[in-house]
């Protein structure tokens, strides 16, 4: 059970580590007016907590081989035989790439649709697929969820959400 954990441990510390290079990887990218004066870009914050995350994702599958070397000392024998993958592979780790992947695919939807659409429509999903709340329920938190961000953000911060190419104006 202890061997079979580790694995799952393992997995989630490797997708994360991909997940923080894709971070680090846009936020480089991430140019605006603030370049072109010398000063700070908008990608500083996303970067950093990108880099934060990729040290605490090594230290974690760091922890996770020492811990599963432990266990194979103790028990002698590891079975890395047929079934190695099923082992790796489960609903957790299938849930935790799915919700990173629907991360990356609400970063490109939100040029196509705009930040409104894309997150309300991003929030529902992801309450319904973690099964967290109702239908109804996930649309009214996401509705609220999507106005008091873009409420604060897009008139008391000034800071404009892309609006997408579809629909303009929203």
């Amino acid at each position: 059970m202890i061997h079979k954990l580790l694995k799952k441990d393992s997995v989630i510390a490797i997708v994360l580590i991909f997940f923080s290079l894709y971070v680090i990887y846009y936020s480089y990218h991430l140019k605006g007016l603030a370049e072109a004066i010398d000063m700070v870009t908008p990608g500083l914050v996303p970067g950093l907590v990108g880099v934060f995350l990729l040290i605490c994702s090594i230290v974690f599958l760091y922890q996770t081989i020492r811990q599963n070397e432990n266990t194979a000392k103790i028990h002698k024998t590891t079975n890395f035989s047929s079934g190695f993958l099923q082992k790796i592979i489960s609903t957790e780790s299938i849930w935790l790439i799915g919700v990173i992947a629907s991360i990356i695919v609400y970063r490109y939807l939100i040029v196509l649709f705009g930040f409104y659409i894309t997150s309300f429509v991003f929030l529902v999903s992801l309450f319904i697929a973690l099964r967290a709340v109702k239908l109804w329920q996930a649309a009214i938190i996401s509705l609220v969820t999507v106005g008091i961000i873009g409420y604060v953000f897009a008139v008391l911060l000034r800071v404009p959400f892309p609006h997408g190419k579809f629909i303009p104006y929203l």
